[in-house]
């Protein structure tokens, strides 16, 4: 069955600010460095610091926690750019070669689903490694149209359009636990 919900980019639109995933210390809001997930601070130009998600060493990424497609709290890409649209597109008229929508000018690792987790009221996240650039004809499906599949009115100025890898695992991302200290 299809979950008729929004598709967002992870893309690197952040501003170009300095980060330091390296930190070894634990701030004064209690961020620390792990073995695998380094703290990730925001230095300002007068010493300030703001915590700033993550690192994963293991991954080469920068992660904030979120609930993954499993219903587990995991460090995931960090996600920015805009959402995508609620419709679902594709690349061919039968609608089972699913391309992404990711906006124009970012340069995005990832197309990202949500998705209700088994047994539960919880969204957690999928993760799809964006593959090779699309630029033909478009189809879509829309929560009202489906199962049916319709030819879009073409490509938005906004948007660029990307074929989608298989989802990541979610246990390839690092798992955390919520305690009270």
């Amino acid at each position: 069955m299809r979950h008729w919900l929004f598709v967002a980019a992870v893309a690197a639109c952040d501003s170009h600010s300095t980060i330091r995933p390296d930190r070894e210390h634990a701030s004064e809001q209690g961020e620390k460095s792990g073995t695998r997930l380094k703290a990730r601070f925001l230095v300002a130009s007068d010493g300030s610091e703001q915590p700033n998600g993550f690192f994963d060493s293991s991954r080469r990424e920068n992660c904030t926690f979120a609930t993954a497609a499993d219903g587990v709290t995991r460090c995931l890409p960090a996600i920015g750019g805009r959402f995508g649209l609620l419709s679902h597109y594709f690349a061919d008229s039968a609608c089972t070669h699913e391309v992404f929508p990711i906006e124009r000018g970012c340069t995005a690792a990832y197309a990202t689903a949500p998705s209700q987790v088994a047994n539960t009221c919880t969204t957690g996240t999928r993760l799809y490694p964006l593959g090779q650039k699309y630029t033909g004809q478009l189809w879509e499906q829309t929560p009202l149209s489906a199962p049916q599949c319709t030819r879009s009115g073409g490509f938005s100025s906004h948007w660029d359009y990307y074929f989608g890898g298989p989802e990541v695992p979610p246990t390839a991302f690092q798992s955390a636990t919520e305690v009270v200290r």
